[in-house]
């Protein structure tokens, strides 16, 4: 976490395969090794590199600050859909870990865990769902693309 605060988040039934998966492919023994380690087997941290590799691969490669995608894009369209799908935007905040200011971070303590893991689990089943719209575009292993 970039705020060096810890932050709970149930994952939906998807996630946790992924990241079961991720883990027998890492080779992941011991409950802290990363699952998605850099080729040294130390965390990932190369995070402008992989979103160059993104930027070339969907296109925008020379595209303006302002006109290509960003991490922020993913977080920004998580609380866009579930927002349309009904879910209040304090607890997509709070998916979010964004912090609570004034009288609502002194008042207002709920985890609202349940209703975190039923948005969670929405989200996934929208980015899971196989629809003529959406495009997935697959990454080859570094020294590869």
């Amino acid at each position: 976490m970039k705020a060096r605060e810890l932050h709970e988040l149930p994952l939906s039934p998807p996630a946790r395969e992924i990241l079961e998966a991720r883990k027998i492919a890492a080779g992941a023994g011991m409950p802290n090794d990363p699952v998605f380690p850099a080729s040294e087997g130390k965390p990932f941290v190369n995070w402008v590199r992989l979103l160059k590799r993104i930027r070339r691969k969907i296109g925008e490669g020379a595209a303006g600050k302002a006109e290509r995608f960003s991490l922020h894009d993913i977080r920004r369209t998580f609380v866009t859909a579930m927002a349309e799908r009904n879910f209040d935007v304090d607890l997509l905040d709070q998916c979010l870990s964004h912090r609570r200011r004034g009288v609502q971070a002194v008042y207002q303590r709920a985890a609202r865990m349940g209703e975190r893991a039923r948005a969670l689990e929405v989200w996934a089943s929208l980015i899971t769902e196989s629809e003529p719209d959406i495009v997935v575009v697959p990454f080859a292993r570094r020294g590869n693309v």
